[in-house]
């Protein structure tokens, strides 16, 4: 097997049984229902606003959260509060196309909203930019979640079972789905309740496996191998906080 190889969620079972590193990736699914041409009784292509929904809410996905601040002052007072990214309602509107002739736009934005405006209001653009955003994973996209095992079938595996078993715990629950957010938020939880909790499906997911004895040759144990894999893992989620990653 090549390396890294990039799987498919429902492919898991395709991974090497080898100790290894391995990250998910969050990539958009888009299909042709998303972005075909429909038009109504206006005359409206209802293709453009679907295509521009689908982004907004693949945007939503990578949505940080919020950044919890302590602290403590005299005869104990104890102060907390949560800073919300103020950026996020002007990402959708951007890509919505709610924004109003006399908005404050920098350049940039002007420059990504004439750009996405004229690429969305054709089919075939709209098609050619769903299977861009899909070939980046991985080259040009971070992962939202990096981890090591001994065997990465069996680790893949269980993450996919925990993933389908919380999903259909939860089905269209939106009360389950709020209390399981919850959860992640004071718990942290493992990657499945937090891949949910940011609202990615199967369809959203594909993951990267590295077999390390691949890359370091086969003259070490699998101990030594998973223990290298371990501290390159450590040092890999510090140095790229993936989101979805352990608090």
């Amino acid at each position: 097997m090549k390396h890294p190889c990039l799987l498919p969620f429902d492919d898991v079972e395709m991974a090497p049984e080898r100790p290894g590193l391995y990250a998910w990736y969050g990539r958009i699914y888009s299909p042709a229902g998303d972005y075909k041409r429909e038009l109504d009784e206006l005359g409206k292509d209802l293709g453009e606003q679907r295509f521009r929904e689908l982004l907004a809410k693949h945007m939503l996905r990578f949505q940080l959260a919020p950044f919890e601040i302590r602290g403590r002052s005299h005869f104990g007072v104890d102060w907390r509060g949560a800073m919300q990214d103020r950026n996020r309602d002007n990402l959708q509107d951007l890509l919505l196309g709610r924004v109003s002739a006399d908005a404050k736009l920098n350049d940039e934005q002007k420059g990504f909203t004439k750009n996405l405006s004229f690429v969305t209001k054709d089919e075939k653009r709209r098609a050619s930019l769903a299977k861009l955003l899909t070939e980046v994973t991985p080259l040009l996209t971070a992962p939202i979640y990096v981890g090591v095992t001994k065997n990465l079938r069996v680790r893949l595996c269980e993450h996919a079972k925990m993933f389908r078993d919380l999903q259909d715990g939860i089905g269209s629950d939106k009360a389950k789905l709020e209390a399981l957010q919850r959860k992640v938020d004071n718990e942290g939880a493992e990657f499945a309740h937090r891949a949910i909790a940011s609202d990615f499906s199967p369809d959203h997911l594909c993951v990267a496996t590295l077999d390390v004895s691949e890359v370091l040759g086969n003259n070490l144990s699998d101990d030594e191998l998973r223990q290298l894999a371990g501290v390159a893992e450590w040092l890999i989620n510090r140095w790229h906080r993936p989101f979805v990653g352990r608090r």
